[in-house]
């Protein structure tokens, strides 16, 4: 997880693990973009928000078919 250029959100890389040594599986990948409010939000609270694990279904729902 590091912060945006503009610091206004959190990019947290997200890399499927395989037990295939396929380079074009090794380097797949998935960003996910954390509002800066929204991480604040789940802080506090300690669990993820319904927007944060919306963004993660939505971002993620391809990279498991594609690391199979």
């Amino acid at each position: 997880m590091f912060a945006g250029q503009e610091r206004e959100e959190y990019i947290v890389c997200f890399r499927p693990i395989t037990t295939g040594r396929s380079p074009e599986k090794m380097r797949l990948c998935c960003y996910v973009e954390v509002a800066i409010g929204e991480a604040i939000k789940s802080a506090r609270a300690k669990v993820l928000t319904a927007e944060i694990i919306d963004d993660m279904k939505n971002a993620l729902s391809g990279l498991w078919e594609k690391a199979q």
